[in-house]
């Protein structure tokens, strides 16, 4: 059984359709936090988003326009784009626990004299979360640490899709 449940996750189109479908469901989660739960996301945060959507729009061109988007090249960007999200939560994670230092959401303050930050407090804005806040947590871990693992998934079923060479289950 296992064996043709695994030839069969590893086929091409069903590879890419999965990754769509992952890529739109980090991508409405990280929205439901965001606007349902009032979490706003930083700089390090919106950075892994845009891996998750270029996850999507990869897996996307892979399964439209597999002429030009050969399968093997898709699961390679797939996988490079995983190990580039991969290394942005892991140094996000880093970032929060106090190991490396990150300026991101601090530069509007910086920049800001008194008056325009008392501004923008006075007409609701707010400033950008540092990077160094957890913010929404699940199970007590945060967002960038829940990164890792999916990232990590992400990574090692394209990399399995890839060196597991299956052409001979492909659909002609």
């Amino acid at each position: 059984m296992c064996p043709s449940i695994c030839s069969k996750l590893l086929k091409y189109k069903n590879v890419f359709i999965l990754f769509v479908l992952f890529s739109l469901a980090l991508t409405t989660t990280a929205f439901v936090i965001e606007y349902y739960f009032h979490a706003k996301p930083c700089e390090l945060c919106w950075y892994q988003r845009y891996y998750h959507w270029a996850l999507g729009v990869i897996a996307l061109l892979g399964l439209c326009l597999p002429k030009i988007f050969k399968p093997r090249f898709t699961l390679m960007l797939l996988a490079l784009v995983s190990l580039i999200g991969l290394g942005t939560a892991i140094y996000h994670t880093l970032v929060q626990q106090g190991i490396f230092q990150s300026g991101c959401g601090a530069k509007e303050i910086m920049n800001a004299s008194l008056e325009d930050f008392k501004a923008a407090l006075m007409n609701g804005l707010e400033p950008e979360p540092l990077c160094s806040d957890k913010g929404f947590t699940i199970f007590g871990l945060s967002l960038a640490n829940w990164n890792i693992p999916t990232m990590l998934v992400s990574l090692m079923y394209a990399l399995a899709a890839f060196w597991f060479r299956n052409d001979h289950l492909q659909d002609k």
